[in-house]
């Protein structure tokens, strides 16, 4: 049996002057994305409906001892991210990067300022992919 560190979470939100908090901008913008729940992210980018009977589900389990200590457990490794999603962005990390290679050999023989202009982009894509994949957010 896995032991797991409690970790306390405050929860004081709000602030001493009319400015919102970063808590409630954070709280607003994640409603424009993913509404109240009703979608979520897939492969870094894509937003996917979640379907009626899913959120059942959900809902039904979500006093679940093992979805209990998934989310304790996220919250105390701040991670933000699932497993399924963790290895699809993955996926897309290492293919990525396989792209970038063989594009770098096409562009051997450009001038070093060159080739930085043209891999820079996809280096820093693969490498974000794969990054948040390692640590879950």
């Amino acid at each position: 049996m896995r032991h797991m560190a409690r970790c306390v979470v405050d929860e004081k939100v709000g602030a001493v002057d009319d400015k919102p908090s970063m808590d409630e901008v954070v709280r607003k913008g994640f409603q424009e994305i993913f509404g109240n729940g009703e979608y979520r992210l897939k492969w870094g980018v894509m937003r996917e409906r979640i379907s009626d009977e899913e959120k059942a589900r959900m809902d039904a389990d979500v006093n679940n001892p093992e979805r209990v200590a998934m989310r304790e457990e996220a919250a105390c490794s701040l991670t933000n991210i699932g497993a399924e999603e963790r290895s699809r962005r993955c996926k897309v990390g290492v293919v990525g990067g396989m792209a970038t290679l063989a594009l770098a050999l096409l562009v051997r023989d450009a001038p070093l300022f060159e080739r930085v202009i043209v891999l820079y982009p996809f280096v820093a894509l693969s490498m974000g992919f794969a990054v948040s994949a390692a640590t879950g957010l």
